[in-house]
């Protein structure tokens, strides 16, 4: 019981020592980062520019943060990236044109899913119920 306890006591110790302290923060920094955390890196593939350590990225982190000094609203600085990398730069797709299909897409497959298990057992316990009565 005390090792338990003293597993717990670790946890929450790294649980609250890998927490960021964003209270002491700006809304202009919060802002900067919330935005390099949605814009892409298009050297390293599925890292925002956030947590990408490559050349271009720190460029593109550079860019945000003149931007926001600029008070460009959010939108009109993803679309600043989005004309010079394409919409795959937005780490969240759009939800229209070819972007909705990212968006429709798992949502069937795990209505699909759903359907096909119903059935599967369905049928599994039609046949377990017809073997009981021959």
């Amino acid at each position: 019981m005390r090792r338990f306890g003293t597993y717990i006591f670790l946890c929450l110790f790294l649980f609250s020592a890998c927490s960021e302290n964003f209270k002491d923060m700006n809304p202009e920094e919060l802002r900067i980062i919330s935005l390099n955390k949605e814009i892409m890196c298009p050297v390293c593939p599925g890292e925002s520019i956030d947590q990408s350590q490559n050349d271009l990225a720190i460029q593109m982190r550079l860019i945000v943060t003149k931007l926001v000094n600029e008070n460009k609203s959010d939108e009109e600085i993803k679309e600043y990236f989005v004309e010079r990398y394409g919409e795959v730069v937005l780490m969240e797709p759009s939800a229209n044109g070819f972007g909705l299909i990212a968006w429709a897409v798992p949502w069937i497959a795990f209505v699909s899913t759903i359907f096909l298990v119903i059935f599967l057992i369905k049928r599994m316990s039609s046949a377990a119920n017809s073997r009981e009565v021959e």
